[in-house]
C-alpha cells in the first residue's frame, strides 16, 4: 500500500510565532529558550517557530508478517524489534502460544526480493515459572543470547514478572533454551517490569520494576525500582544475584517506570522515565549514577518534571540519548492537543534539573498519543510512532486513528518539521497501533503494530517494514 505523505506545517505548541508567555519567537533563533524555573513545577518549555524543509513524495509501507492463533504462534506484540548482522528480526508477543502467556519470535529473510519472511517462535511461555506477557523489547549478546522480561508469571506463585536468558541451540533446528535469571516478589525487590534489560561494562543487567520497592509508596504496591542483576559463578547453575539500585519513593519522586534504560556515554548514569509521580505528578524523567559498591550513596534525581500542558505528560516510552547529549522522547498525552509530545531536554549548568523544549505537538490528524521510543536516522531526522487517537479529529479526519509512522527534520537550529510517512488503515492491509521503538536497516524501518492483520476481530497484529 502506497499513501502520500503529509507535511504538517508548523508547531501547534507555538501559537502565533509567539511563545508560552507571548513573547515574540524569531524563526532563526539558536534554541528555544527555557521559562523560568520554580521549585514546585520545575521547568516548562517552548518550542521554536517551524519551517517548512522537503520532503518525500511518499512511504510505501507492506506486512513482513501477519500473526495467526495457534499453539506454537503469538499474537498482538507491544514492543519493538531488534536484529543481527544477518538481518534477522527478533520479537516478542505478550499473547499467544500453548498457554496464551506470549512468545518470543524471529522473522528470517527471504533468499530473494519478492520472497517471504519466515516466522519462527522461538520459544513459548508457560505463564508461570518461566513467566508469561513480555511487553519489553530484548537484548542481544554477542554469543547470540537473548535476553528480556516479562510482566508476569514467576516462581512460588508471585506471578510478579522474571527476567529471563534464551540460549540458542548447539545444533540447527534445535530448541532454544530459557534460564530465568530472577523472579520478582513484588515486594522490597520490585514486580511487574515493563521495560527490557541492558548490559553495564561489567557484564550486569539493568532494568526497572513497575512497583514493589518502597511500599509505603502508593500503598501497598510501590512506586518501582531500578534494579541490577549480577552474573551467578560460572557454571554454578544458581539464579543472578538482584540488587536495588534504587527504590522510587513519595514526595515527588517518579513513580512507576516503564521504559527502557540507556546509559550515558562512560556508562556510569542511566537515564529513563516514569509514568507518573515528579513535582506535578505527570509523569518525570530522571537520572541515577550506578552503585559499583553495596556501601556506595546512590544519586538518583529528576532531572525534569512534566506540566501536562503544554509539555506533555505520561512517558510510558524511555528517551533517547545524542552524541551531543541531549534527550528526546516522547509523552502519550498532555501538550497543546491533550494527545502527546515529542521533547527535547539539554543541560542546564550546575543545576539538578535539565532545559526542556517541546518540539511538536500532536493534533490528531497525524495521529496522537505515541508510546515508543524515537529513533534517530542521522544527526537532524528522528521518526517514531503514535498509537493513535481511535476515534477521528477535531477536523473530522480519521488519519490518524489507528496510528501512524511520523518523521521530525530539524534545519540544524532548532526548527523542526513533522511529516506524516504512513498512517495505518487498522485492517488485515497493515495493522494498527504500533507501540514500540523502530529500527532502522539499510534505510528501511522496521515495526510492529498490537492490532490489524489476519484473525478475529480487531486482529492479532503484524510486523511491517516502511520505505521512506
Amino acid at each position: 500500500m502506497r499513501l502520500p505523505s503529509r507535511v504538517i506545517e508548523g508547531n501547534p505548541a507555538v501559537k502565533n510565532n509567539q511563545d508560552l508567555r507571548g513573547r515574540t519567537v524569531s524563526p532563526s533563533a539558536a534554541r528555544p529558550l527555557p521559562l523560568a524555573r520554580t521549585a514546585a513545577v520545575g521547568m516548562v518549555a517552548i518550542a521554536a517557530a517551524t519551517i517548512m524543509l522537503p520532503s518525500p513524495a511518499f512511504s510505501a509501507a507492506s506486512v513482513l508478517y501477519s500473526f495467526v492463533a495457534g499453539p506454537q504462534n503469538g499474537d498482538h506484540p507491544y514492543a519493538g524489534l531488534i536484529a543481527d548482522k544477518a538481518g534477522n528480526l527478533y520479537g516478542v508477543t505478550q499473547n499467544g502460544g500453548n498457554f496464551n502467556a506470549g512468545t518470543v519470535f524471529q522473522l528470517t529473510p527471504p533468499a530473494s526480493k519478492t520472497g517471504a519472511w519466515t516466522e519462527t517462535a522461538l520459544f513459548v511461555f508457560d505463564g508461570g515459572p518461566g513467566g508469561g506477557l513480555p511487553k519489553a523489547g530484548l537484548t542481544l549478546d554477542k554469543q547470540g543470547n537473548l535476553y528480556g522480561t516479562t510482566f508476569q508469571g514467576g516462581a512460588d506463585y508471585a506471578n510478579e514478572g522474571v527476567v529471563f536468558k534464551l540460549s540458542p541451540p548447539a545444533t540447527v533446528g534445535g530448541a532454544w533454551t530459557e534460564t530465568v535469571l530472577y523472579s520478582f516478589t513484588g515486594a522490597a525487590d520490585g514486580g511487574g517490569p515493563l521495560g527490557g534489560v541492558v548490559f553495564d561494562k561489567n557484564g550486569n543487567l539493568l532494568g526497572t520494576a513497575s512497583h514493589g520497592g518502597d511500599l509505603s509508596c502508593n500503598y501497598p504496591s510501590g512506586c518501582g525500582v531500578v534494579y541490577q542483576l549480577t552474573p551467578s559463578a560460572s557454571g554454578s547453575g544458581l539464579p543472578w544475584t538482584e540488587t536495588v539500585q534504587w527504590a522510587f519513593a513519595p514526595g515527588g519522586d517518579g513513580q512507576t517506570p516503564s521504559g527502557p534504560l540507556i546509559f550515558d556515554k562512560k556508562k556510569k548514569y542511566v537515564f529513563g522515565t516514569t509514568q507518573a509521580g515528579g513535582a506535578n505528578s505527570f509523569g518525570a524523567v530522571y537520572k541515577m549514577r550506578i552503585k559499583t559498591r553495596p556501601t556506595a550513596k546512590p544519586a538518583e534525581q529528576d532531572i525534569y518534571d512534566f506540566q501536562g500542558n503544554p509539555d506533555g505528560q505520561t512517558p510510558y516510552a524511555g528517551v533517547t540519548l545524542t552524541k551531543q547529549g541531549h534527550l528526546f522522547g516522547t509523552t502519550y498525552g498532555g501538550g497543546d492537543n491533550g494527545l502527546g509530545t515529542v521533547f527535547e531536554l539539554t543541560p542546564a549548568g550546575a543545576g539538578s534539573q535539565w532545559d526542556g523544549a517541546v518540539i511538536y505537538s500532536f493534533t490528531g490528524d497525524d495521529g496522537g498519543q505515541p508510546m515508543g521510543q524515537v529513533t534517530f536516522r542521522s544527526k537532524n531526522v528522528m521518526i517514531g510512532t503514535t498509537v493513535g487517537t481511535g476515534t477521528v479529529s477535531s477536523t473530522g479526519s480519521a488519519a490518524g486513528k489507528f496510528g501512524s509512522v511520523f518523521k521530525l527534520t530539524s534545519d540544524g537550529a532548532d526548527n523542526w518539521t513533522e511529516t506524516v510517512l504512513y498512517t495505518f488503515s487498522g485492517g488485515t492491509a497493515d495493522g494498527a497501533a504500533p507501540t514500540g521503538k523502530l529500527i532502522v536497516r539499510k534505510g528501511i524501518v522496521y515495526g510492529t503494530t498490537q492490532y490489524g492483520g489476519q484473525g478475529k476481530g480487531q486482529g492479532w497484529g503484524t510486523v511491517y517494514q516502511v520505505i521512506p
